[in-house]
Order: structure tokens, then sequence, then C-alpha cells
């Protein structure tokens, strides 16, 4: 893994760096032509995150706290996901599942404190969500897939080619970057060929930052400037250029499930995945290639190792109305009174992760959800 050492777990994790790891992944196979392959997703690990934190706000009144998560999506490279939105302390109150209030409709975890005192928040209150569910090693497979590949709806093809606040392709400056480098797709390109090449220029020129970048930072008109970014930035930029070109495509932001013995290492990452008719989602980790620099870039193009968990698609998350936030794996807090949140303060933010191989069920098991 590439490693990354602060003075703490606790620093890392606060600064949302997004860290690739270093084990090289497999020489990668030719690379077939559009309908003549697809992507084989074999359960590997059972896993489970466990993530807390502690806010607390100062000089405030009684008022209406709500705490909401991303719950884990189902993606090709997971399945059989749940999310568990908890307060550790204090009256026990049932999380609810919502859509955000965007046209992706993703899903979130909502738990309501409407009776919040400012004795509770003057102490802190400490949240606790848990992610379990089954992790699949994705690669390609030469050949027609086992069951026919669903074709994008039209709301979905839409929704997986819109630009956003973060994901701003329509900017300006990033139209002038891609078309001046020749990210442009040739009328009879192969979508994987025009995606083999947009990856392989990424690679080539990007540089790896290890430092923090806010969402603003991340944005693809800005990471043309010097295509040097981190985790979130690349999978971004690729998934701009895509989009830009016609191509549904989209961002996966969430955590390697596997922690290195020191504790130290940063766990949030991101990688991107872009759609082929008749094939599906093709996964892409740019982040992994670019800090690398390996004999074979493509290793990384259309497979992982099933070790990293999605929290959420796409950045520029909408809980509700007038909550937005990019939203890098974190709880989204939201306080009515007569306090700001503003002036909150996270005192603790830890993240567990537990990993194990994966067990096909045996026969006339029980199975419980």
């Amino acid at each position: 893994m590439l490693r990354v050492h602060f003075r703490s777990a606790v620093t890392l994790l606060l600064l949302g760096v997004a860290v690739a790891r270093a084990e090289e992944a497999a020489p990668a196979a030719p690379l077939p032509k559009d309908g003549t392959y697809y992507i084989e997703a074999k359960p590997t690990y059972t896993c489970k995150l466990n993530h807390t934190e502690k806010w607390t706000v100062r000089n405030s009144g009684d008022g209406f706290f709500k705490v909401f998560a991303p719950a884990a999506p189902e993606v090709p490279g997971q399945s059989d996901l749940t999310t568990t939105l908890t307060l550790v302390e204090g009256p026990r109150l049932k999380a609810t599942k919502i859509a955000d209030n965007t046209i992706e409709r993703r899903p979130m975890m909502e738990l309501a404190m409407p009776n919040t005192t400012a004795a509770q928040l003057r102490a802190g209150v400490t949240f606790h969500v848990d992610y379990a569910g089954t992790l699949n090693t994705l690669q390609i497979h030469v050949g027609k897939p086992p069951k026919p590949i669903a074709p994008l709806s039209k709301d979905d093809r839409r929704m997986y080619l819109v630009a956003t606040p973060t994901l701003d392709y329509n900017a300006p400056a990033f139209v002038a970057c891609y078309k001046k480098a020749g990210l442009i797709r040739n009328r009879e390109e192969d979508v994987t060929a025009f995606a083999a090449r947009v990856f392989k220029a990424i690679v080539e020129h990007g540089s790896y930052e290890t430092q923090y970048y806010s969402g603003d930072a991340c944005r693809p008109s800005n990471t043309c400037k010097t295509l040097a970014t981190n985790g979130p930035g690349f999978s971004l930029f690729f998934t701009a250029v895509m989009r830009s070109n016609g191509v549904p495509a989209r961002s996966l932001f969430g955590r390697w499930t596997k922690m290195p013995p020191d504790g130290l290492e940063q766990m949030s990452h991101a990688i991107a995945e872009f759609y082929v008719p008749d094939t599906g989602w093709v996964p892409v980790d740019i982040a992994n290639a670019v800090a690398q620099k390996p004999k074979d870039p493509m290793a990384w193009f259309g497979t992982t190792d099933g070790q990293f968990m999605t929290l959420h698609i796409d950045p520029d998350i909408e809980p509700s109305t007038g909550i937005a936030k990019v939203c890098w794996n974190e709880l989204i807090p939201f306080w009515l009174g007569p306090a700001s949140f503003w002036y909150s303060k996270m005192v603790r933010l830890t993240w567990r992760e537990q990993q194990e191989a994966y067990t096909e069920p045996s026969a006339g098991a029980s199975e419980s959800k």
C-alpha cells in the first residue's frame, strides 16, 4: 500500500485524503471490443465498516438536530448491503431510509432528534453508522454474459450524463482543457476503446497528491489546470471526460476494507465506472494507476480486488432541501436552533474495518437480513 504517515489516524481521517493502494494488479488482458465482453462479479469478502462521529455545539439553546448518512448502494462491486445509523447515548431513536433531493435519488439514512437540549449539545452527541455486506472481485470476461445486461433507462442515462456543481464538465476551463488534450471520442470509436484512451492519458500525465483537497479543488475545472489531484479528483476528472462525450459514467466514493497493521493509513478512496451497452458498468481505478505508474496501467482498467466498499455514488449529495454537501463518506449534521451549525465542533471521528473471506451459504441454511 502507498503509505502516508501523519501524527495520528484521526488527524488523517479528518483530512479526508484518498490514498491509493500500492499492490500492483495482475497484467491486463488485451482490450475487447464493445459487446464482446462482460464484467464478472465474484463474491470475495464479507465485511463491516463502523463509523463514529461526536459533535458538540457551543452557546446553543434548545433546538432540532438531524444527522444524515449515505446508505451503501447496490453496485457491481458489492451486494447485500445494510446501513444502520444510531444515536450512541440518549433516547432510542430509529433512523429512516430516505432518498436524497437530487435526480440520482441516492439512498440516505436520516436520524432526527426533535427535542435536543443545549446541555446535550454542549456535552456532545455521538452517532454510529454500521455498514455490512458482500464485496465482489470484478474482472473483464470475454463472451456473452450469463444473463442479458439490461440497458440504462432514459432516466438513468440522463442521471449519469448530468453536470453538477462539483462535477462541472460544462465549465469553459474544462471544455477547453479536454478538447486541447484530444480527449474527444471519434465517431466510430468504441466506448471501451475511448475510455481506455482517456484512462491512459490521465495515467501518463497525472500526478498523485496526498494532501487534502476540498470538493471545490476536486472539480474537473480545477484538476485540468495541472492534472495533480487525489483519488476523488481523478475519478471525477475521468467521469467528466466521459460524460462530456456522451458516455454515462459515475464516481464511487468509499473506503478500503482492509486496515494495514499500523492503522495509520488513510482508507478513503474513489474509483470510477463507465457504462457500455450489453456489458454494463466497467470499473476503473485511476488513482492507483496514477500513483504507481505500473508497467501495465491497464491492470487497473476493468478489474477490482474486492476490497473497496462504495458508500455513495457521485458528489453533491442533498439529503433535504437546503442541505447540500459534497460528502466524502462522512455524516451530514443539520441543526435548526439559536446557534449555527458552523459553530459546532467535531471532537471525534473513527473508522473500524473488519473483513473476512466470503463463504458460500450452505444448502438449506437459514438466511436473515
